[in-house]
């Protein structure tokens, strides 16, 4: 996922560790067992064998036990993966698609079938209720005949007709920071949990950054300091990421066959998140080293 956080993979120092001791045997050991800096010192010789030994016995030890704690562990990290992609990241891009829908759209009944296929999903099948207050925001109640962009996302040109309306601005304004404010604490609650395995753990961090995002898109909408055009780019980023996530979450519960509908290219430069993820300010960078190290 473009603008995620990385981190080396344990095994990656784990192999440079030993990579590290293999050659620095090679190169020192080198003699022939009767000469050379080793043939004197036999007292020193033996300890750093003994040292070498340990080293590799409880790299060995460590990995072994850390396995067996991760095995034990991924049934409820796949639980917790569930959870998070239904009551989190699936509500951001039901939330991101009711947002900008006029006041003729109404969510399906939970409890009936939507008619779409489970594994190609719409926002707009998975609205659970609406926003308090939709009905009192003067430009939804004018209904338009909106085509949705790509994949059921934000139509073109139509946040550039909503930001125009204050009183838009100020609903979506707090109904995303509800949904920031409620996020952030479920995803806390599972914590401790998806931490104890890497793929659960990288799918905490994503959603961690998925959640920031929903606040920084909350405040580009209150003080509108973003061209309509770069704010619409936001959006849609945030919902295509959204869907991503959910989809990798599903997948690790292993629920692979339940899938957002995306783009034909969800990589695409256009989707990236637009905050850096080590500093939370600023842009993103977009060029093609800034790339290398931001895709995930």
């Amino acid at each position: 996922m473009p603008g995620r956080r990385e981190r080396v993979p344990r095994w990656a120092t784990e192999l440079a560790i030993l990579l590290v001791i293999v050659i620095a045997i090679v190169l020192v050991l080198r003699g022939d067992g009767e000469s050379g800096f080793w043939a004197d010192k036999p007292m020193l010789t033996s300890l750093i064998a003994d040292v070498i030994v340990l080293i590799l016995a409880g790299t060995a030890i460590e990995r072994l036990l850390r396995t067996r704690e991760e095995l034990a562990w991924r049934g409820i990290a796949g639980l917790a993966c569930n959870t998070i992609a239904d009551d989190i990241s699936r509500g951001v891009s039901a939330s991101l698609c009711v947002l900008w829908r006029d006041v003729s759209y109404a969510p399906p009944p939970v409890d009936e079938p939507d008619g779409g296929p489970s594994d190609s999903r719409l926002p707009e099948w998975e609205v659970r209720e609406l926003p308090e207050g939709r009905d009192e925001v003067p430009v939804l109640r004018q209904p338009v005949a909106e085509t949705p962009g790509a994949a059921g996302t934000l139509p073109p040109g139509r946040l550039a007709v909503l930001l125009a309306d204050p009183d838009w601005r100020r609903w979506a304004a707090r109904h995303l920071r509800e949904l920031h404010t409620r996020s952030r604490p479920a995803l806390a609650e599972w914590a401790a949990v998806m931490l104890r395995t890497p793929g659960p753990r990288d799918l905490l961090d994503r959603a961690a950054l998925v959640v920031d995002h929903v606040g920084h898109l909350r405040e580009d909408i209150k003080d509108c300091g973003v061209e309509p055009e770069e704010l619409e780019r936001r959006w849609v980023a945030l919902d295509v990421q959204a869907r991503l996530l959910t989809n990798a979450l599903w997948e690790e519960a292993g629920e692979a066959d339940t899938r957002f509908q995306l783009p034909e290219d969800p990589e695409d430069e256009r989707y990236w998140l637009w905050r850096d993820p080590k500093q939370r300010t600023g842009p993103v960078d977009h060029t093609k080293a800034g790339a290398k190290a931001l895709v995930r």
